[in-house]
């Protein structure tokens, strides 16, 4: 049960005429930018009663996990290429990713890409778009941007670029005359490169959200791998 987040505050006119936001503040310290929640019931006021049940359960597991599994070689090179997946999942975001600043600590990158006036120096300028809400403490935000909505229960599914791996084997009458069975070398790669939301991207998708949905998580490593078969 969630709120409806149907856009962002286009100007300062939008809010002052927009339903009523049911904290101590009310609409004190909304800003062109903020998310847009339904007041479902029309009674002019935006609270509990204006959830929905419009999203999947934190943590809900995948309604749908697929892979792919290619395979093919000529003279001598083999090459094996692995995708994974998952579909039909949510995931669910707070603190860190809603609330900037959270803890005074550090944000993400991904808040360049935040509402923001043309002079950062004067507050009377002009708004400039941008996917999220406009930066600030939560003091000044009044957690406004982190109610559960389709914001924060954000879509988990994802195509992975899981493994590839190239090889080459060495022809036999060769390596009879250096007294070796079988010799084969390979380069390889995992974790190549991640299809989803670009707000999960920075982070597994396969995981949770982190430590109190904070978005702490370590990152998927890439690595990459060189080696040899050697049979005598």
């Amino acid at each position: 049960w969630i709120h409806n987040a149907i856009g962002q505050f286009k100007d300062m006119d939008e809010i002052n005429n927009w339903p009523v936001y049911n904290t101590q503040q009310g609409m004190k310290y909304v800003l062109p930018g903020d998310w847009k929640y339904e007041d479902v019931n029309g009674d002019g006021v935006i609270d509990g009663d204006d959830q929905r049940p419009i999203s999947l359960s934190n943590g809900a597991m995948p309604i749908w996990n697929f892979g792919l599994n290619m395979s093919a070689s000529w003279r001598g090179f083999d090459l094996n290429i692995l995708f994974q997946g998952a579909a039909g999942a949510k995931t669910y975001h707070d603190l860190t990713y809603t609330s900037p600043f959270w803890q005074e600590a550090n944000i993400p990158t991904w808040f360049l890409d935040s509402w923001h006036h043309a002079d950062p120096y004067d507050p009377e300028s002009e708004w400039i778009p941008g996917a999220l809400p406009a930066v600030r403490t939560g003091q000044y935000g009044p957690y406004l941007n982190n109610w559960a909505s389709q914001k924060s229960y954000m879509d988990a599914s994802y195509v992975r670029l899981k493994n590839v791996e190239l090889g080459y084997t060495f022809s036999q009458p060769f390596m009879k005359k250096v007294h070796i069975d079988k010799l084969r070398i390979f380069v390889s790669g995992q974790n190549l490169y991640t299809f989803c939301n670009k707000f999960v991207k920075p982070y597994d998708p396969e995981t949770t959200s982190g430590n109190a949905n904070t978005g702490w998580v370590y990152p998927l490593m890439r690595t990459f791998n060189a080696g040899l078969n050697l049979y005598f």
